[in-house]
């Protein structure tokens, strides 16, 4: 159910965290930073989805199961969940560059680790490591964009770097999907290579960093005094007080959810009948859509606040969620799942896709940078998205993995060529994946719908109490 709150007086424009915007011959450095940062959501997300679309090849070597293969999603986005704090917090008093380049560095180490593994749970380690050092991309990057970028059009610039990563991922997937399952250079195991490929980019991006990217605070380190643990704790309880905060993480959470289980949207339609291309270039569609959708939904979500400043952001993110709902009924419910339909799946994931993005670049990281304090930007970014990967993670791929095979008897399989399985084992695995997905997209989608209408009533009154805050410290 939309929100009908009524919108606020013109006078009341919605209001920029942001005081001391960069002077103009500040401009070009920017440019060049802020083109690195793209390029870091860009390999951040290649990552994460070419692990995702290494399911099928796990399956093939190590005989895992649907719950082992969420395992490996899950361990690396817990990981990277507890890990995203600290990062923010050690952001917020060092320079975010350099941070950045030592956390991309130890990310390309453990994913060489990773390519190296012997079996399954030793990738799963590694992968878990690989986490940790994740967690560096987002606090610094968002940060520095919140630190730089004026709140009216915030959203374009999230929008843009949530584009670069959608591109990543489409990369990352299609990448993963055509080589992980292949033998190359004679014996290499392709997920191998990936792995490989994924730590070259890393360490190129940690080069990258350190020779165009420029902290806007300065190399130098914060004015806040690095504090105990007692005082990291402290910041956490500060953050919690903050309700808009919490509510947008908790939608965060539940909107990421069904774009965590990619790998069960494959395994879906390769049951289905679908080839390993068809299948592949179906949720590429999804992907390419979600490109320009990232880049539409937070220029959107400007527009739609410049005239709504209370309410826009709202409106816009209620549209994105209840489009995304009618998404995945129509395509699980109303298509069937057959080779000869993959024309209109991928009409669906295209429009999922550019629809279902509003929430994130032109909703959910303005409003959290409009009530955030400006010392603890990084920070409140950092909690926002490691608690969001985790939520994710585990309402994810273990709920869709425990529906489908023991909700719907789902069979793994031990055949190295789908179409070598049993058509009834073939037809009873695509129905229990079909059933899983459903839920586990609907659902969360549902909720955070009703949520943000809850958000709408808190965030003005946030915003204002942390502008008001923000002048009275100048």
């Amino acid at each position: 159910m939309l929100c009908c709150s009524a919108a606020s007086p013109p006078a009341k424009t919605e209001a920029s965290a942001l005081l001391h915007p960069p002077a103009r011959h500040e401009t070009a450095t920017w440019k060049a930073t802020f083109v690195v940062l793209s390029l870091a959501f860009l390999v951040d997300r290649a990552s994460e989805f070419a692990t995702d679309g290494m399911g099928r090849a796990f399956e093939e070597q190590f005989r895992t199961t649907p719950n082992a293969l969420s395992t490996l999603s899950l361990c690396q986005a817990i990981s990277l969940a507890l890990c995203s704090p600290i990062w923010g917090y050690l952001a917020d008093l060092y320079p975010r560059t350099r941070l950045l380049a030592i956390g991309c560095s130890a990310w390309a180490f453990f994913m060489i680790c990773a390519s190296c593994a012997p079996h399954f749970w030793t990738v799963v380690l590694f992968q878990g490591l690989a986490g940790c050092m994740l967690g560096s991309v987002r606090p610094n990057v968002l940060g520095m964009v919140a630190d730089t970028v004026p709140m009216e059009t915030q959203g374009s610039s999230y929008g843009i770097l949530l584009g670069s990563g959608a591109l990543g991922g489409l990369g990352g997937v299609v990448y993963a999907n055509s080589v992980s399952e292949k033998l190359l250079f004679g014996s290499v195991n392709g997920w191998r290579v990936v792995f490989f490929t994924l730590a070259l980019a890393a360490v190129a991006l940690a080069v990258a960093t350190l020779l165009f990217a420029r902290d806007p605070r300065g190399d130098s380190r914060s004015e806040r005094a690095a504090g105990s643990f007692s005082n990291f704790l402290s910041e956490l309880w500060l953050l919690l007080q903050i309700k808009t905060f919490v509510l947008i993480t908790i939608c965060s959470a539940l909107c990421y959810t069904p774009f965590k289980v990619g790998t069960f949207w494959v395994l879906c339609l390769r049951y289905s009948g679908f080839s390993q291309t068809s299948a592949s270039g179906v949720f590429a569609v999804g992907l390419v859509a979600t490109i320009a959708g990232n880049v539409f939904g937070g220029k959107a979500g400007d527009l739609m606040a410049a005239k709504h400043p209370d309410m826009g952001r709202i409106w816009l993110a209620q549209l994105s969620t209840t489009c995304s709902i009618a998404c995945a009924l129509v395509c699980l419910l109303a298509v069937p799942t057959t080779p000869e339909y993959s024309w209109c799946f991928a009409v669906i994931f295209a429009i999922f896709g550019f629809f279902g993005q509003g929430y994130s670049a032109g909703a959910n990281n303005p409003m959290l940078a409009a009530v955030s304090p400006p010392e603890l930007r990084s920070t409140i970014m950092a909690w926002a998205y490691g608690l969001e990967i985790a939520g994710a993670a585990i309402l994810g791929p273990p709920f869709v993995g425990l529906i489908a095979q023991e909700g719907f008897g789902y069979i793994p399989s031990q055949e190295t060529d789908i179409s070598n399985v049993p058509d009834e084992q073939r037809s009873k695995n695509a129905i229990a994946l079909r059933n899983a997905l459903l839920i586990m997209t609907v659902v969360p989608f549902a909720i955070a719908t009703m949520l943000y209408s809850l958000i709408g009533k808190i965030y003005p009154r946030d915003r204002d109490a942390q502008l008001v805050t923000s002048k009275s410290v100048i």
